[in-house]
């Protein structure tokens, strides 16, 4: 089992009304989310698996979620914490996570550069990227937060996570230590979002909200990516697919190609160009 040492760290006064409890996505009772536990070696062999699996059982108080976290690895056990939604802190159970903050899920009002309590620290959204997974057994790609923290006291102790971006809720959590280990969601009742705008208006307004957040940098990068799309779509409209695949292949993706990590950050540039070729092969 992995050893996590934690310093307590005081709760935060929250207003006693429901209101506190937007704009985070809250665990229902009866949901569920099960990861499958990896552990791989130096040579990136996988000799150990195990699952953990979250359940949310019912709300102690209005703002308290009874949640119980069971394991297989090393040795089946089950675990349960009182999480206090409005700000994911964990005030009591026997959880080797309370007197912490929640890790599973996280604020979906965030950008790039937002800072989340993560257990006893602080993790900065460092990204967003599309994650693949098989999820209900079906393969799935998921548009995510990255966001990356480290363990107080535990430099070795490098965490990635990698958040679905409507729900919230983890899609991977790998830690970088020796060896590294890896939690990715394989089930979930959870309601998982988009994995990437499907259509050219869904991608538009994600062109729109990654100039907002800083993901595509220049309002003229912005304007010209909009514009072609504004053409495609045009020539959908005129039962033209052919003409509007061209641009999308010709102009669209080249131009997001010469301008990542020059002017679109390499995960923008992956979501926009994922959804590209999705559009090619569905128009």
């Amino acid at each position: 089992m992995v050893a996590l040492a934690f310093n307590i760290q005081p709760a935060k006064t929250e207003p006693a009304t429901t209101d506190a409890l937007d704009p985070m996505i809250n665990p229902q009772p009866g949901q569920y989310a099960n990861y499958r536990l990896s552990f791989y070696d130096e040579n990136d062999a996988l000799p150990q698996v195990g699952w953990w699996n979250f359940s949310y059982l019912d709300y102690l108080t209005f703002d308290l979620m009874n949640t119980t976290h069971t394991s297989t690895y090393p040795d089946p056990f089950t675990l349960w914490m009182a999480i206090n939604v409005t700000d994911r802190w964990i005030p009591y159970g026997n959880h080797w996570w309370v007197h912490s903050w929640y890790v599973p899920w996280i604020e979906t009002n965030i950008a790039v550069g937002s800072i989340i309590n993560l257990w006893t620290t602080d993790g900065t959204v460092v990204g967003t990227t599309t994650r693949t997974i098989e999820l209900n057994g079906q393969e799935t790609s998921i548009d995510c937060w990255k966001v990356r923290f480290s363990e107080p006291g535990h430099p070795s102790m490098n965490y990635t996570v990698f958040y679905d971006k409507q729900s919230g809720v983890t899609i991977e959590h790998i830690l970088s230590r020796d060896p590294d280990m890896t939690l990715t969601l394989v089930t979930t009742n959870i309601p998982i979002g988009q994995a990437f705008p499907t259509t050219i208006d869904e991608l538009k307004t994600k062109i729109d909200e990654l100039g907002f957040q800083g993901e595509i940098d220049n309002p003229g990068i912005v304007k010209s990516l909009l514009a072609k799309l504004n053409a495609a779509q045009k020539l959908v409209d005129k039962g033209k697919t052919d003409e509007a695949k061209r641009i999308l292949e010709d102009d669209f993706i080249p131009q997001v190609q010469n301008l990542t990590d020059i002017h679109i950050t390499p995960e923008a540039a992956d979501l926009l160009i994922e959804s590209a070729e999705y559009l090619l092969s569905t128009l």
